[in-house]
């Protein structure tokens, strides 16, 4: 009877961690599909090429200023 309840819940702890890794690859899986997303968000080189353009536009106003 103990070697029966304990396959049982052998079982069931297998059952429960193939559910979880499923869950798990998921969510990985709809991370990386938000990944693309989330970069053009944060594009780096367009952001800095930005930040020089305007940079160089308030140096030229300085220089005419002066």
């Amino acid at each position: 009877d103990l070697i029966a309840r304990g396959e049982k819940v052998q079982n069931e702890a297998e059952a429960r961690i193939k559910e979880n890794r499923a869950n798990i690859e998921e969510q990985i899986e709809a991370a990386r599909n938000r990944l693309p997303d989330f970069a053009k968000m944060f594009d780096l080189p367009a952001r800095l090429q930005d930040i020089s353009d305007k940079l160089q536009g308030l140096s030229k106003d300085l220089k005419k200023s002066a």
